[in-house]
């Protein structure tokens, strides 16, 4: 945690010097602790009704983004993309719809959480579908990546997920470990988004852990352990920001 503020300092100071940053809130701002994106956001989840996940898969050929019309309801389809939409535990019997093998894979693992299942028992509306770790380590990632593949999971601060990731999916992944960056939250003024704090403590970060699949001639670099990125994070639970 304090890598993390240290060099989340330097970045911070360095992004100031740019015009970013450097936001001074009000007293009405904290006192509101941004009540009206929190309204938006629930307001909107509020407003479609839970339904089936969608069985479907297609691509987009354009240069362009595309916006195509699904059972009555529109979505956004981004330039020169494939996408995949059904239930991540019947992957293995979707390979064939898919063109792997992929140089990167990116997943936003819903690791079981006890806020969740709160949120869930409260407001079905409020929460998401979690996955045991058992059940991560039983995607086929393996067949999904070639010699010289990276995998990068987001990775909450628990320890026991951390442990798992490292212990049980990435060697069923054929995956070593190399290493793992750091999404620090901050506010417009540049400042966490809460206190960082000794484990198991609540903290303003979240881990991308990142695998190898080992490959004797690699063309690319692997990532440098224990960056640190910076962002606003959205309103929205668990949005996370883009990394290309």
């Amino acid at each position: 945690a304090v890598y993390i503020k240290e060099y989340a300092a330097a970045l911070i100071e360095e992004a100031q010097k740019l015009g970013h940053y450097c936001y001074v809130p009000t007293s009405n701002d904290q006192k509101s602790n941004n009540v009206a994106a929190q309204g938006k956001v629930k307001s909107f989840c509020h407003s479609y009704p839970i339904s089936p996940l969608l069985q479907l898969h297609g691509e987009n050929k354009l240069n362009h983004g595309w916006i195509t019309e699904v059972n009555g309801e529109s979505y956004l389809l981004p330039a020169e993309c494939k996408f995949f939409c059904y239930n991540v535990k019947e992957i293995e019997y979707k390979l064939d719809l898919l063109a792997h093998p992929y140089d990167l894979i990116l997943l936003d693992t819903p690791w079981w959480n006890k806020y969740i299942r709160r949120k869930k028992a409260k407001c079905m509306g409020a929460g998401y579908q979690m996955m045991y770790n058992k059940d991560l380590a039983n995607i086929p990632v393996a067949t999904l990546t070639e010699p010289g593949s990276l995998v990068a999971v987001w990775c909450t601060n628990s320890i026991s997920h951390l442990s798992c990731l490292q212990n049980e999916p990435f060697p069923a992944w054929g995956m070593k470990y190399v290493g793992q960056w750091f999404w620090l939250k901050v506010t417009h003024g540049g400042e966490p988004v809460c206190e960082l704090s000794e484990p198991p403590g609540k903290q303003p970060f979240e881990r991308i852990v990142f695998g190898y699949k080992k490959a004797e001639n690699r063309k690319q670099p692997l990532p440098e352990p224990d960056k640190v990125i910076i962002s606003v994070p959205s309103a929205v639970h668990s949005h996370k920001p883009p990394l290309s």
